[in-house]
């Protein structure tokens, strides 16, 4: 079972505010006073961590990272592969890359660990060029 939980960008303070399904339901998420109207791109919890343990929502940017030789003779190294790629959500809920399969099943499953969020698409598109 996952946990349950939202983030969602303020207008007003210009950042993101977490919430759980209880703070939802207990009317504790709104810190502004203005109600929902203030909140925008709402994102939900895939229940994954990253490989540095960071959690990952729906609309992160993440860049894959694998093992492989940068130069020829040089010793393994953990490198990022291809560009970055958007989480999305699906239903389920079922969480996949655009470019790639990604979440609880799928014939190219891959695990959140070689995954690094990078950021979201929100605040920084230019990572996706």
């Amino acid at each position: 079972m996952r946990e349950i939980k939202v983030r969602a960008w303020s207008i007003k303070s210009n950042c993101w505010h977490y919430a759980t399904l209880a703070t939802l339901a207990m009317g504790c998420f709104d810190r502004e006073g203005d109600g929902f109207l203030n909140y925008e791109h709402w994102c939900e919890y895939t229940g994954l961590k990253d490989k540095n343990g960071k959690e990952i929502y729906e609309s992160d940017i993440v860049q894959e990272y694998q093992m492989r030789f940068e130069d020829e003779g040089d010793d393994w190294k953990l490198l990022p592969y291809d560009k970055p790629d958007i989480v999305t959500m699906g239903r389920f809920p079922i969480y996949w890359l655009e470019r790639e399969t990604f979440g609880y099943e799928g014939e190219d499953l891959k695990g959140p660990d070689d995954f690094e969020v990078i950021g979201n698409i929100y605040e920084n598109p230019e990572l996706l060029k």
